[in-house]
Parts: C-alpha cells; structure tokens; sequence
C-alpha cells in the first residue's frame, strides 16, 4: 500500500516515520520543505500528484497562543488546506486519517467528552481545527478523524521537554492544576494510526468517522509535571528534583484560553481496536528512557 503522510517534522510525524520502519512500510512524507501547507492549492497538487492508496495528515498550526495573533495562518493550514487535503482523496477515491484535537471543546463538561458532545471551541485554534474537521466530513465518506489531547513525544516540543528544561534552571516551579486532561504518547497515536491501516487493506467497509483517541488515566497539568520529574529522577534523565507549587489558570494568563477539562472519552475507538487505549505513564517512561530526546 502506498501510504502518503503529510508532515515529517512534527511529534506525531515522526513517530509515524519510525512505527513505519518498525513495521517494514513504506511511507512517502512529505514535510514544509516539498509543500507549503498553507497554500491549499499546493497541498492539493501535492497529494494528486502523489497518488497515494491513502492520506495520514498529521500536519496542524498547533501554536495556540500565536494564532490569535496569525488566525489568516491557522485557518489556511487548519482549515482550508485540510479540505484541499479531503478534496484530493475524493477525486483519487482513497481514505483519509486526520489528527484533530481536544481543543474543539470548551472544556465546561464534568464528564468525558465523546464524539458527539457539543463542540464549543474557545479559540481560534480549536476553532481552525473544527472547520477542518467539517471540511473532512462535508467532503469524504471514508475517513477518519482522531482528536487527541496533550500530545508529548520524543522529537518535537511538548509539555513534558519544556518541564525537563525548567528542571535544570530553576529550584521551584508554579504550575497549572485547574486544568485537567489526558496526556498522549505520540508513539501511541502512531500505533493506532498504523493499526487502522492494517485493517483497511483487509477490509474496505470499516466504520468510519470520528474517534477520540487519548491514552489512559486522566490528571491535572501539575499532577502530570509531578511524574515527569518522579520518571526523569529514576530514569537520570535529571540531577535534581523541584519543588512545585499547584496554582490557578488566573494565575498564568495566555493569550488563548485553555479548556479546563480536556477529558475526551475513547470508548468506540476502544471497541473498534478491541483493546484499551495505552496508559502515558508508560509513554513517559518509554520517552525518559530513549538514548536521545531531540
């Protein structure tokens, strides 16, 4: 199967790169360097021209504060280029998989978001990625769309580099605790991305849509910097451990709001794999673990 994955530099991405060599498959990226993803126009030419037998688009403007700043930007690759991406597959007849996020709730739930609860995005990223989420639906019978939440992985920046950086520089950090979600191992997502497409080229009428695709166990920001730092202690990853103070989202604004509770529940994801979703916890050791973290 000729697999096509747009983007090859983010965390998802790359880990799609090395599950692909795990697996022995071949897969054609293509990374900002061979398209520019937020001209819709190239990014159509390119997946046509690649004829591929199906899409994993794991590209995204994921800077949430800046596209407040740079919403034109947001939109165009969140967005517009998202539904040149499904226009492409439905003229070559092929499926899609598609990485979305938690970001298109707004986080006002006490229970587990599946996928048909409201979606209310807060910002314009959330929002970005909905239209483009809509854009897949309104185009495509065949795909599917993963949202996901709090993705960290071995390459690329994420939450949990930017605690090992902190650790190294200061004795004592304030951290978020009012909001909570569920951390995700890229390398995770990638598996199931891979899985998905194993059981398409076994069979053609899968079911189809939209999942949410999180790994287990849910905590707060601080409660998550709290086992980084446990993990990266055992692991040596870090020579000292500090000290962390629970604050208030009030207490740390950003430009963007953040949802308070980032809970999405995976259950038809669960019942379509036939097997629970991973825990982060052991993405975390896996990660702290690695000979190198880029």
């Amino acid at each position: 199967m000729n697999i096509l994955l747009l983007g090859a530099s983010g965390q998802v991405a790359w880990s799609c790169l090395h599950e692909a060599n795990n697996r022995n498959v071949f897969l054609k990226a293509l990374s900002r360097k061979d398209v520019d993803f937020g001209n819709p126009i190239d990014v159509e030419k390119a997946v046509i021209s690649s004829s591929p037998d199906i899409v994993v688009n794991a590209v995204a403007y994921t800077a949430v504060d800046k596209a407040e700043e740079e919403q034109t930007l947001a939109t165009r690759v969140n967005s517009e280029s998202v539904h040149s991406i499904a226009k492409a597959c439905k003229q070559l007849d092929i499926p899609l998989i598609h990485l979305s996020t938690d970001y298109v709730f707004d986080g006002g739930a006490s229970t587990p978001y599946t996928e048909t609860s409201e979606v209310s995005p807060l910002g314009v990223y959330g929002a970005s990625k909905y239209n483009g989420e809509e854009a897949i639906r309104d185009t495509l019978s065949r795909y599917f769309i993963l949202r996901t939440s709090w993705v960290f992985g071995i390459h690329g920046n994420n939450f949990v580099k930017t605690m090992l950086r902190l650790a190294k520089e200061h004795e004592s950090l304030r951290i978020v605790a009012d909001q909570v979600g569920k951390p995700t191992f890229a390398s995770h997502i990638a598996e199931i991305i891979f899985d998905l497409i194993s059981m398409y080229e076994e069979r053609v009428d899968l079911p189809w849509g939209t999942y949410h695709l999180a790994d287990n166990d849910v905590v707060s920001w601080y409660e998550f910097a709290g086992e980084i730092f446990k993990t990266a202690s055992q692991a040596g990853a870090i020579d000292k451990v500090p000290n962390i103070e629970p604050i208030n989202t009030c207490d740390y604004p950003t430009p963007a709001k953040r949802p308070a509770y980032s809970v999405l529940c995976c259950y038809k994801l669960e019942a379509l794999l036939k097997r629970p979703m991973a825990n982060w916890k052991n993405g975390l050791e896996t990660m702290l673990q690695a000979n190198s973290i880029d």
